[in-house]
């Protein structure tokens, strides 16, 4: 049973879904949630976060939510998967590599640079290459997250970059995915 939180249009529930996996959703936006229901159908996704059951997802996917929200909301978000996840659950979230925060370009997308330090939380604008969508990004460094699992109740399994790119004469790797158990 898979719960894919911050859904989006509900693509990777599809995919997920006709691969066999029974999956249910949930976003924050609502007109997300009706894109996913018109794919998934409305049973597959809930309407408020309150009303996903705790304890019963076997995996869940949080996927490029971390990165375009505050820190106080990411901690919130993790401490609600960790209800949400059964035992012996496991829980992937994945985000735009923050190792690459100062480039102007990556295979799948620019971005506005700031300046900014890799250690300094700053806001900063990307544009994606397929669909010309422009989306503003929180750069959080890496360590920032890895120190929100182990704080939300997670053992960090696994940290899995995206295939590196050459880009400008440099490897790039667009993202980056956490594998995620709760602690014992």
């Amino acid at each position: 049973k898979i719960l894919e939180y911050g859904c989006g249009t509900g693509e990777i529930a599809l995919r997920l879904t006709k691969l066999g996996g029974n999956v249910d959703t949930w976003d924050e936006s609502e007109e997300m949630r009706k894109s996913a229901s018109a794919k998934l159908g409305k049973e597959k996704v809930f309407n408020k976060f309150e009303e996903i059951p705790k304890k019963s997802y076997d995996t869940i996917f949080c996927n490029l939510v971390l990165c375009i929200i505050d820190e106080k909301e990411d901690r919130r978000i993790m401490d609600r998967l960790n209800k949400y996840l059964a035992d012996n659950g496991v829980v992937y979230v994945g985000f735009c590599n923050p190792l690459d925060y100062n480039i102007k370009e990556t295979k799948l997308q620019y971005r506005k640079t700031t300046g900014a330090n890799y250690g300094e939380h700053h806001v900063y604008k990307k544009t994606i290459k397929d669909g010309g969508w422009k989306i503003t990004e929180r750069h959080k460094p890496i360590e920032f997250y890895e120190k929100l699992f182990v704080d939300s109740g997670f053992i960090m399994e696994d940290k899995i970059f995206s295939t590196p790119e050459i880009i400008d004469g440099e490897k790039r790797s667009d993202f980056v995915m956490y594998k995620l158990e709760v602690k014992d």
